[in-house]
């Protein structure tokens, strides 16, 4: 179990480099009124599948968890908001025929909320140590 519990510690730096990455490129292209471009998917898509990677850590971690020392309310809370910032990441395949202006813009809010999520998500955990 300690080995998942550094691995999660560890990801979520990959988690918040692929985020910032991500958002950074989003934005400038919303700024620039740029073309929609491989880079800017590619981008998206590993963000999305660093913060999977993240979530199947934390899932194997909460069941684990459960088992030996049983699921404290913080915990839960936590599993749960993590899957909706999960869940705001993954809104950005609803725009793949979208405008570019529309993706890089929609790419923003959906990457800014699961941001604000998982902070709020970081919050619920570190409150209960």
């Amino acid at each position: 179990m300690n080995f998942l519990t550094q691995a999660h510690s560890l990801v979520r730096w990959l988690v918040l480099l692929a985020g910032v990455a991500a958002s950074a490129k989003y934005a400038v292209g919303l700024a620039r009124h740029s073309e929609f471009k491989r880079v800017d998917r590619i981008l998206g898509a590993v963000y999305s599948g660093v913060l999977d990677a993240q979530a199947l850590i934390g899932l194997i971690l909460l069941v684990g968890l459960a088992v030996s020392e049983g699921l404290s309310p913080n915990r839960i809370l936590h599993a749960l908001i993590m899957f909706f910032a999960v869940a705001a990441a993954h809104q950005t395949a609803r725009w793949c025929e979208a405008p570019d202006a529309r993706k890089f813009r929609n790419g923003l809010i959906a990457y800014g909320l699961s941001f604000v999520l998982i902070l709020l998500g970081i919050v619920v955990i570190v409150r209960a140590s």
